[in-house]
């Protein structure tokens, strides 16, 4: 990621805290913690470790297969982006390819099937927030298109309010909350609360929003990962968990999430190499590798 984008991604936080208005509690007012004091120190931490750990898992993401032992770090990082720009659109049956002319290597991307399952996946959430009991994947831009729109603690009318969005805020909705009128919404990975759906578009004109690249990355076993692998999951996504306050919880959400099987078929002067992989949407909008397809 270029400095101009790092810093477009700053000053895209700044316009947010811009338009966002504080609607404090008693219980917040006396000690400044919550929310509203926390938010930008929490997106900051953020931004500060998202670079280096996005190119790392671009590029580690199919390095445990054998088309991805195959090619050099370079070359998997270029095959993931393209797979990962790719996985969402494409329609069953449909195949995208990738290839090096300089290492005479290409590789065929083949989308196979799609579905649903449910799976766990993990979140950071701010403590004032209430974790959801279930959600469903969305992973996608959205601005607020009401005049004002509230952030809840719960996904409900009789939650508190957190904050007040003017229009035209930027927010990335990680899922809905399974029939009910309410999303569950992040900045920079950490959800902030629920907003009603109704009072959302889908898109934005957010620059840091609008512009976040999907990544093809390994899922992680949560019921078997230890703090170290849950800390380096994280650190994937942009994440510093030690970073974090106590002010911010690690969440397990049952969620129900599309995914789609692949197929690839790697050619090249010395070797020919077939192999499929499954995954599913994430809720940064992010695909995650569960196993073979």
């Amino acid at each position: 990621m270029s400095r101009s984008v790092i810093m477009s991604r700053k000053a895209a936080v700044v316009a947010l805290m811009a338009s966002v208005s504080l609607v404090a509690c008693s219980t917040q007012e006396g000690t400044g913690t919550g929310i509203g004091a926390l938010f930008g120190a929490a997106i900051g931490g953020a931004l500060g470790g998202k670079k280096g750990a996005l190119i790392g898992a671009a590029v580690g993401a199919l390095a445990g297969n054998r088309i991805g032992a195959y090619l050099d770090a370079k070359d998997r990082a270029e095959l993931n982006k393209v797979t990962a720009r790719n996985i969402e659109r494409m329609k069953d049956g449909e195949t995208v390819t990738w290839s090096n002319p300089d290492h005479d290597v290409s590789v065929d991307i083949t989308a196979q099937a799609t579905d649903s399952m449910i799976r766990q996946v993990a979140f950071v959430r701010f403590k004032d927030v209430e974790a959801p009991d279930a959600l469903d994947i969305i992973g996608a831009p959205y601005e607020v298109s009401s005049n004002t729109a509230y952030v809840l603690s719960s996904p409900a009318i009789g939650g508190r309010i957190l904050l007040e969005l003017e229009r035209g805020t930027g927010l990335w909705v990680i899922g809905a909350v399974p029939g009910k009128n309410w999303v569950y919404v992040e900045r920079d990975g950490i959800a902030i609360g629920y907003v009603a759906a109704t009072d959302l578009t889908a898109g934005t004109d957010d620059f840091a929003l609008a512009s976040r690249e999907p990544t093809m990355r390994q899922a992680i076993d949560l019921d078997d990962a230890d703090d170290a692998a849950v800390s380096a999951y994280f650190a994937e996504r942009g994440i510093d968990l030690s970073a974090l306050g106590d002010q911010q919880v690690v969440d397990r959400v049952s969620a129900s999430s599309t995914c789609r099987d692949l197929k690839y078929e790697l050619k090249s002067k010395d070797a020919e190499i077939e192999e499929s992989i499954r995954a599913c949407k994430a809720g940064d909008g992010s695909w995650e590798i569960i196993g073979d397809g």
